[in-house]
């Protein structure tokens, strides 16, 4: 699917990317336009967020933000339904399709390419966590996971598991590395483990120096 505001494609199996979650969807409000303009809609405005009662740090002039996109007739259209809806359009955005008298060329470029590199790397944290997964579900010997890789992919998903815990985990890494030796002895290595991160991990105490009154 492509996105027609940045024209941004989104891949198959990644998150949808289009001109209802575009970064650069924002567009007046159709009650602040004037009564003669086609998409103009009757009513007040009551809602407390609205850009129209926002102030552009570039112009200082209000009813709009820098990025706000014009209502315009070659970019709208009013369907079957009688809402309002984008065009499907292989023009890129211009000045013209912008609110703010001040707008440039090259800030529209580093808009759409910073909505690019957004939506690119959105894709990209969903496909690696569909992959992670994946290996999760499946049988982690048939993986080849070892105890390292299992605990990484695990924090990369955000799991709240116990063993993640840093006070559990130095004692379970040692546990499962020294299984071959036995339950007991295994379990004796992974508490001296433990014992020993706490101890590190413990500051040193403060020693005050007592001041004699002569």
């Amino acid at each position: 699917m492509k996105c027609s505001i940045c024209h941004y494609v989104s891949p198959p199996d990644g998150p949808a990317h289009n001109a209802r979650t575009c970064p650069l969807k924002q567009t007046q409000c159709r009650r602040s336009l004037r009564e003669d303009h086609p998409f103009f809609e009757a009513g007040q405005c009551v809602s407390a967020g609205c850009v129209h009662k926002q102030k552009c740090n570039t112009c200082g002039i209000t009813g709009h933000l820098y990025g706000t996109q014009a209502l315009t007739t070659n970019r709208w259209k009013f369907n079957n339904k009688g809402r309002l809806v984008r065009k499907q359009t292989t023009q890129p955005l211009c000045k013209n399709d912008f609110v703010c008298t001040l707008m440039t060329e090259e800030s529209i470029r580093s808009m759409v390419d910073n909505s690019l590199n957004v939506s690119t790397a959105a894709a990209h944290d969903a496909h690696q966590r569909r992959v992670a997964t994946s290996r999760l579900r499946a049988n982690t010997n048939a993986e080849c996971l070892d105890i390292d890789e299992t605990v990484r992919i695990m924090e990369e998903l955000g799991s709240e598991a116990a063993v993640l815990q840093k006070e559990n985990k130095v004692g379970f890494k040692t546990l499962y590395k020294n299984a071959h030796l036995g339950a007991v002895a295994a379990g004796h290595l992974a508490a001296s483990a433990v014992e020993s991160s706490m101890d590190d991990a413990t500051p040193p105490p403060r020693t005050e120096t007592t001041r004699w009154t002569i």
